[in-house]
């Protein structure tokens, strides 16, 4: 049988749960890479053991902020969400504006609208350049027809691999 580690905390109190070291060394300044380079384990240990902690030098979690033309800075999930769901804006729009995947914008608004994680929530409209809306599955599978690439669409749309793949998915008859 392997021995564990007996960890010494501040207070003199040993301890065999590498938590509580971490989570006490995290509180002193430590950053989660210098704990995992210490004690020689993953970062993704270290972060979970000091999830949702803030030690005044390292943020809790990776939040990105978005400047408004009124000069105030706000979280991108709060844009979205403004966006989304008082200005009426599409996601779609969102995300090309703000130059990221689909899916990660849809994510700051499903709760609001209260659609259930990892369900789709209805269907995802494309505007067209004549002022067409159409279902965003349509309009893949018109473009694939066409000849342009799932990269391209991808790139267009803002959206993953994933969404063209199981737009064009054709199931195989036996």
């Amino acid at each position: 049988m392997k021995n564990k580690q007996i960890y010494i905390l501040d207070d003199g109190t040993p301890t065999p749960i590498k938590a509580e070291y971490i989570r006490q060394e995290f509180m002193k300044g430590k950053t989660r890479r210098q704990l995992a380079d210490e004690l020689g384990v993953s970062t993704g240990i270290v972060a979970g053991a000091t999830a949702n902690m803030d030690n005044g030098k390292v943020r809790k979690y990776n939040r990105t902020f978005v400047k408004l033309e009124d000069g105030r800075v706000i979280t991108r999930a709060e844009y979205i969400r403004q966006e989304v769901l008082e200005n009426q804006r599409q996601v779609t729009d969102v995300a090309k504006e703000l130059k990221i995947k689909y899916d990660s914008a849809y994510a700051s608004v499903r709760k609001q609208k209260g659609i259930p994680k990892g369900t789709h929530g209805g269907k995802i409209f494309v505007k067209l350049p004549d002022g067409t809306v159409i279902p965003r599955v349509d309009y893949i599978r018109s473009q694939i027809a066409k000849g342009i690439s799932k990269q391209e669409l991808m790139k267009e749309l803002g959206c993953d691999y994933h969404t063209i793949y199981v737009a064009t998915y054709k199931k195989k008859v036996k």
